[in-house]
């Protein structure tokens, strides 16, 4: 009995994982005049510049009480002296003024279809909630580019393949 119990829990689990990471669904593309984004088809778009977004793809599902979320921040630079290496270190120090309990996982300089890029894996607490983000900086001319996933820390792998997706289609123009 408590052998089945077990493989029922277990296998409920591996179903539910597989429904989070399954990045092979149908996908979506939006294409602007500087960037394109790539998302999957249930997933929600909204461009209305929320938060000074450029916009806001989400999960319409809730795990736990946090929506996973993928987000663009546009920002002109112009006049700034803003390079990459500039620019993320201002960003970094800003988030360790807002995110509480802050780790830093993940920081390196990669090469994607739009150049060069500062990655940037952390966790930390905001408000209530115990959450992880994976950022991508670009700097390009006048214009800052941040790409952000973010997702409650439990449910942050089960996201890895889609937002992979994501990030590794995510092209600037």
């Amino acid at each position: 009995m408590v052998l089945s119990l077990c493989v029922t829990v277990i296998f409920s689990e591996m179903v539910y994982a597989q429904n989070k990471i399954n990045a092979d669904e149908s996908w979506l593309k939006s294409e602007k005049a500087d960037y394109s984004v790539s998302y999957p088809s249930k997933w929600l778009l909204d461009q209305r510049g929320i938060l000074g977004t450029t916009f806001v793809i989400s999960d319409p599902e809730l795990v736990g009480e946090f929506r996973a979320k993928v987000t663009l921040l546009i920002q002109d630079v112009t006049g700034s002296g803003y390079d990459l290496t500039r620019y993320f270190e201002l960003s970094e120090n800003k988030l360790r003024s807002v995110i509480t309990n802050e780790e830093v996982i993940y920081s390196k300089r990669v090469k994607t279809n739009s150049g060069e890029c500062q990655e940037f894996i952390f966790k930390g607490d905001e408000a209530n909630f115990h959450l992880k983000w994976r950022q991508r900086y670009w700097v390009k001319g006048n214009k800052a580019y941040v790409l952000t996933f973010s997702s409650s820390q439990t449910a942050f792998e089960d996201y890895s393949l889609i937002s992979d997706k994501i990030f590794n289609l995510f092209a600037i123009k």
